[in-house]
């Protein structure tokens, strides 16, 4: 018995419990950016005084050294890990809104082709593929863009231009005077509509810190990227047997405006961004801070050169030279392939082989 319990004290005083473990990974968590920010500044403060030296012009570095580097405190009632849960949950809807929106449009023309191609007089059967996919092409090159951008000027500002994009290129769909432009138009509609499907997930890793709450808005935003796809094609399938093809979009387009208008409320999420505006009212507040303090991502460079050769390029650097990245863009290019494979399939077997309406 004494044998089987020494181990036991042990372990239990050379482990830390599992609380422990997860305070002291939430601190670390919380003050990694800070950490990173201060070694990148160091690094370039280091390559700045070689290349001052080179070039012979004085540049104090002793003020820099005393810069002051603002940060979450344990918590916070600014960390978006420490708002509400009424809060939280308001975010979640108006995020699962826009996710709605993204996916109804992609599969929106599916049973309205045949309507659409007998009024611009289409008769070649490959090109009635096109209206699905120029939109998912805009669907894939999208979130190269958008993702990045939103980890350097913050969620809220490009959720809701891309959004307003979005609504306007939905409009130009049921204006859409010809077959070449409503190609184009929906290629532009598909670029905008993969803002949410990029940043809305930046947005609940934002605000839910817990694994376990995190995890059930993440299968709230699985389960809305399959829920448009599904109900886009029955909304294009009663319009245009009964008030016309353009109304799909139409549709589309009163639910984009509805989503527009609560979408004004959503709040910056983006903990870097939000750190930069703490640091701003400090040095406000006192003029005499003004050179002291400053937010980790001020400590990086923000050119253009740095965002066309780091931030823009990190998916792509991403995709290429991480492996579990590109197996798992890969795996998710299968499985896309294969269900909106599915729409171009569903009016041929369903309404020619059992002769059902393109609604049913």
């Amino acid at each position: 018995m004494s044998h089987s319990s020494e181990p036991r004290e042990d372990v239990e005083s050379g482990l830390p419990s599992l609380e422990r473990n997860r305070s002291s990974l939430t601190d670390a968590v919380r003050r990694i950016d800070e950490y990173d920010a201060r070694e990148r500044y160091e690094a370039r403060c280091e390559e700045q005084g070689l290349d001052d030296e080179k070039g012979g012009s004085p540049n104090s570095s002793s003020d820099e050294d005393e810069k002051t580097i603002v940060s979450w405190e344990e918590n916070d009632p600014e960390n978006p890990y420490n708002w509400s849960n009424k809060k939280k949950f308001f975010i979640l809807c108006l995020t699962m809104m826009q996710v709605i929106n993204s996916t109804l449009g992609s599969a929106l023309p599916s049973n309205a082709i045949p309507f659409i191609t007998a009024e611009f007089g289409i008769t070649n059967q490959q090109a009635q593929v096109l209206p699905i996919s120029v939109y998912l092409i805009g669907y894939v090159f999208g979130p190269v863009l958008w993702a990045p951008l939103s980890e350097h000027i913050g969620r809220r500002t490009l959720t809701i231009v891309t959004f307003v994009m979005f609504t306007i290129w939905t409009m130009a769909c049921a204006l859409a005077p010809n077959w070449p432009s409503l190609l184009v138009f929906r290629l532009f509609v598909g670029v905008f509509a993969s803002s949410p499907i990029a940043i809305v997930t930046g947005i609940l890793a934002d605000v839910y810190g817990n694994h376990e709450t995190r995890g059930r808005a993440m299968t709230a935003f699985m389960v809305m990227t399959t829920f448009g796809p599904l109900f886009a094609p029955i909304v294009s399938g009663f319009c245009s047997t009964s008030i016309g093809w353009r109304w799909s979009f139409w549709v589309a387009l009163i639910y984009a405006g509805l989503t527009l208008l609560p979408l004004v409320f959503l709040p910056e999420t983006y903990g870097p961004v939000l750190l930069v505006r703490r640091a701003r009212r400090i040095r406000k507040a006192d003029p005499s801070l003004a050179a002291s303090v400053v937010a980790p991502s001020e400590l990086e460079r923000t050119d253009f050169k740095q965002l066309a050769t780091v931030v823009l390029t990190r998916p792509l650097r991403m995709i290429f030279f991480e492996p579990i990245v590109s197996c798992t863009c890969a795996y998710l290019a299968l499985v896309y392939t294969i269900f909106y494979m599915s729409f171009q399939a569903f009016p041929i077997i369903f309404q020619k082989l059992y002769g059902l309406s393109p609604g049913v």
